[in-house]
């Protein structure tokens, strides 16, 4: 046997250096946890390719779309899940766990019938409990113990439901058990599989298929279409898998998995005793020390294809040994260092195979040999035309493009050819004279220019540049003389497509696409140019067709678009003093009128385009009669602009509207006052909040048979720097149109919830609540954040809500009132009787109180119909168990007849105005005094029912 030379040793020390440099990196990146993805997705490959049903005894029963549409809402009562229990029960179910949050009571009655479910389950059924993250105002987060509320947890098992999800959002692992509440509670799957473990985190083997575990609907369960067998001595999941619901979990594999699935799939690896275990380090060290030696070992012997050979097949038998470890024993190895190291290894192979020297030299070489080649196709596949010409107007290359744009035989482009024949006399004149000018030293360049080509394909535009050079030639190939030679680059496209584009971007720009009218741009160049001559006196009119949403509803978008059209085309017809006639987009027209003298002419003229625009009109089959209505507005030396007269229009085409259509009004100075009062209103209303220009006022409401202040009415107010008192009628509908109704709204709770903290315990504030507020997702949380901050009681808050909001969303409105009453604060209906309220809507929506107009209230004395519905609302009101207050009282007879009638509390004048904090925090202890003082004395309170007690006046 021969010993190896010097330059043998010399690879193997190479090799396995390398080796070992590779191995040493890959250790560092495995111990710093950098290899973890790769170890992901090999463990996912494995549970691909090695996958197993479920053990058949598992069943979930799922809260789909199917359940919730079948029940009509979620939550559902607890009935409902009773219901479920009894089902799950009597279909002899051997362990049931129900994954709904019972954390919190719900109506007494349905805790009840859940209660005595769990009872007559027998200690079969376990509920969940867990922790959720909770994020305050001030920034600080913390969790929150969720555990079923007494009542359920005495007669149930309680089991945690929290997941422990990795860097990557994935759950691979659970707890057996966790502390919740100062209480260590066993996981779900722990308690389904009836195992226990001293291990603090095992693995879940997502190779069980989720597929194959059983599944039914609580609508079928409810309806009795579940088989027997199905449930029967089975462990059964109830829970939510509808996607509005939101309780997925991310897993390998499998991705996107609902909850219970996810509980399901950790019951079954405890079943079939398939908890994932990991060898450990050393396993994986020693791995490693084996792949390295196996790499030294190829490296030295410098062969590329059979050590990559050797490498693919040592990586494919490492992770076929792996997937059988796994598919027998449950044993998950990492090796994705073993594969990183044999990747390692192999880039190395490659690497001693490449000499920098040779590719770099073949670099220059393959440069050499193509850059002729490249540059003469340059020319010859450019997309524009390039033509290069001699002195002697000779060709010398051209690109295959040119014949083509030109429309002439490539032939007559050959190298060689002259251009005489071949180009056009304006090309042919730039190319000669930019040689003659740079030959002359005179060239200064020109930017590109446009010619004009007819052929047979007609007239095209073709854009051009002409660019000279200057070139060197030998005079003799044996001599080293050379002289100057000059040719001409002719480049050129053809921009006719370009330009046709221009030019109907142009015609969209000024003109409607739908009824080919000149639109609001052009409409204001012609009245810029008519004011310029200054000849006749302008107007413009503006045209709006009434109840064209109707027709476009009822006939069709198609119908609507051929009638504009239609009326389009009347318009184009009118002659005389119309100018110009133009479409403003939608059904609104303009016409600018001239030629008139005096303004009863102009009335009698715009009477007449109304009188002939209104005629019936043939659309297809139909003969349709409609009306147009039309705001004038006359040019003056104080017109400032074309938009601010079609804005005087349409003001006075709004007051058209207004006054029932078909008509025209002319504009009027106070038109555009109110508007312009009403936008300087809207500006002015974004900066007020920030200025602290508003101010909560408080209104007392009295118990009217004992004479006794039991709370406020909070009543916004904005002190305008300039303008004043704006009254509430005036900002409010401009907020709630401009949204600025939220933030305000939020301000305003948040201050009486701050005041009222100082008021009695008992004495409560009712804050108004614009119908956008309660239908907005942030309403409870606003409520939150003000009770919290204030240390107001939920109590002392009442919400008053009017009855505007039985024409919005009913279903949105319903859920977003019985979340504020799940959180213990009262919802009032305010100006009740006077709009939408109905005895369906008093029974779908959750009030507390009803608060009677002041319109009823007014005319009690004097209208026995303002009496008997008074009558009918207290009568109603204490039928169904709610409150009853009326607003507007004034007078001391106002206070005898809503005794009579059995109302009890009232606020109004006669009791107090709307008052500051301060004032109404000083009538409340004066009542106190005053009361106080009395019981000292007699020893009692007596309330004699005639004398009313005036807080509110004559205090300072």
């Amino acid at each position: 046997m021969t010993k190896p030379t010097s330059e043998e040793w010399l690879a193997i020390a190479r090799g396995l250096l390398s080796a070992i440099t590779v191995a040493s990196f890959v250790l560092i990146c495995q111990l710093g946890g950098w290899l973890k993805p790769l170890q992901f997705v090999l463990e996912d490959l494995r549970f691909s390719a090695s996958p197993r049903a479920a053990s058949d005894s598992l069943v979930i029963v799922q809260i789909d779309p199917a359940s919730i549409s079948y029940v009509g809402r979620w939550p559902w009562p607890r009935g409902v899940h009773a219901q479920v229990i009894d089902k799950l029960i009597a279909l002899r179910a051997k362990d049931i766990a129900i994954d709904i949050d019972f954390s919190s009571p719900s109506t007494p009655s349905e805790d009840t019938k859940l209660a005595e479910a769990l009872r007559r389950a027998g200690g079969n059924v376990i509920l969940p409990a867990f922790k959720q993250a909770t994020f305050a105002s001030n920034g600080m987060n913390s969790t929150v113990a969720k555990l079923p509320i007494g009542l359920f947890a005495e007669q149930s098992w309680i089991a945690n439901v929290n997941v422990l999800s990795d860097a990557d959002g994935k759950v691979r692992e659970m707890t057996p058990s966790d502390t919740v509440d100062g209480q260590t509670i066993p996981a779900l799957a722990v308690m389904l599989g009836g195992f226990s473990f001293n291990e603090k985190r095992f693995r879940i083997d997502y190779g069980i298929d989720p597929s194959t575990i059983d599944r039914v609907s609580v609508a079928e369960l409810l309806q009795n279409k579940v088989a027997a067998d199905r449930i029967s001595n089975k462990k059964v999941i109830v829970g939510a898998t509808a996607i509005e619901l939101r309780d997925y979990v991310l897993v390998p594999v499998h991705g996107f998995i609902s909850g219970p699935l996810f509980h399901a799939v950790a019951t079954e690896t405890l079943l079939q005793n398939r908890i994932l275990h990991d060898p450990g380090l050393y396993l994986s060290l020693a791995f490693l020390a084996a792949a390295a030696v196996l790499g030294g070992a190829l490296l030295a012997r410098r062969k590329l294809l059979s050590a990559i050979s050797v490498l693919l097949t040592a990586a494919a038998a490492v992770e076929a040994t792996a997937l059988f470890l796994y598919s027998r024993d449950a044993l998950l190895i990492d090796t994705s260092g073993i594969q990183c190291l044999f990747v390692g290894f192999g880039l190395i192979a490659l690497l001693q195979e490449i000499d920098l020297s040779k590719i770099n030299l073949g670099l220059v070489m393959t440069e050499a040999r193509n850059l002729r080649a490249v540059l003469a196709q340059v020319v010859t596949d450019n997309f524009d035309g390039i033509i290069i010409v001699d002195e002697a107007g000779l060709i010398e290359a051209s690109s295959e493009r040119a014949g083509e744009i030109l429309s002439v035989p490539r032939r007559n482009l050959e190298v060689g050819r002259h251009i005489e024949n071949c180009l056009p006399a304006e090309f042919r004149h730039a190319l000669e004279e930019a040689i003659d000018q740079f030959r002359q030293g005179a060239w200064r360049g020109l930017p590109p220019a446009e010619c004009l080509l007819t052929s047979a394909n007609g007239v095209r535009v073709l854009e051009y540049v002409v660019t000279p050079s200057r070139l060197q030639r030998r005079v003799a190939a044996w001599r080293r003389h050379v002289v100057d030679r000059h040719v001409a680059c002719l480049t050129f496209r053809d921009i006719t497509e370009q330009r046709q584009l221009e030019q109907e971007t142009f015609r969209l720009a000024r003109y409607s696409e739908l009824t080919g009218l000149p639109n609001r741009h052009s409409l204001y160049e012609k009245v810029n140019e008519l004011l310029r001559k200054g000849n006749d006196p302008l107007a413009i009119m503006v045209l709006d067709v009434d109840r064209f949403r109707t027709i476009n509803t009822t006939l069709g978008h198609k119908y609507g678009d051929t009638l504009l059209q239609a009326v389009a085309n009347r318009l184009t017809s009118l002659s005389g003093e119309v100018r110009m006639a133009a479409h403003l987009g939608a059904d609104d027209f303009a016409l600018i009128l001239g030629g008139w003298t005096r303004s009863e002419e102009l009335s009698e003229i715009a009477n007449l385009i109304i009188f002939a625009m209104s005629q019936p009109y043939s659309i297809g089959m139909r003969q349709l009669h409609l009306s147009l209505s039309a705001g004038v507005f006359v040019f003056t030396e104080r017109t400032e602009s074309p938009l601010e007269a079609a804005m005087m229009a349409d003001n006075a085409l709004l007051a058209a509207k207004q006054s029932g259509g078909g008509t025209c009004k002319f504009h009027q100075e106070e038109i555009t006052a109110k508007v312009a009062h009403r936008q300087a209103i809207e500006i002015d209303l974004w900066l007020a909040l920030e200025k602290k220009q508003f101010e909560v006022l408080y209104q007392p409401q009295v118990d009217l048979f004992a004479n006794r202040i039991i709370g406020a009415e909070a009543l916004l107010r904005w002190n305008h720097p300039s303008r004043g008192q704006i009254p509430p009628s005036e900002f409010i509908p401009i907020a709630e149109v401009t949204g600025m109704i939220i933030p305000l709204g939020r301000w305003a709770l948040q201050k009486a919830c701050c005041d009222a903290a100082a008021w009695r315990p008992d004495c409560k504030v009712a804050v108004n609540l614009s119908v956008q507020q309660l239908l907005s997702g942030n309403l409870i949380s606003d409520v939150e954040d003000a009770l919290q901050i204030s240390g107001l009681s939920r109590e002392q808050l009442e919400l008053e809500v009017t009855e505007g909001v039985f024409i919005h969303d009913t279903h949105q409105a319903i859920d977003a009132m019985q979340r504020l009453r799940h959180h213990g604060i009262k919802v009032s209906l305010d100006d009740f009787g006077t709009g939408y309220s109905s005895l369906s809507y008093l029974s779908s929506f959750p009030f507390n109180r009803l608060k009677i107009d002041k319109s009823f209230v007014s005319m009690l004395h004097e209208s026995a119909t303002a009496r008997a519905i008074v009558t009918t609302i207290v009568t109603m009101a204490q039928r169904i168990k709610i409150g009853v207050i009326a607003e507007g009282i004034e007078t001391a007879e106002q206070v005898r007849i809503l005794r009579l009638l059995g109302c009890r509390e009232g606020q109004g004048f006669y009791y107090g105005e709307p008052q500051a904090a301060e004032r109404f925090a000083l009538a409340l202890l004066q009542e106190m005094g005053e009361r106080l003082n009395s019981a000292s004395k007699a020893g009692v309170i007596i309330d004699n029912g005639h004398a009313p007690v005036r807080w509110a006046r004559g205090i300072d």
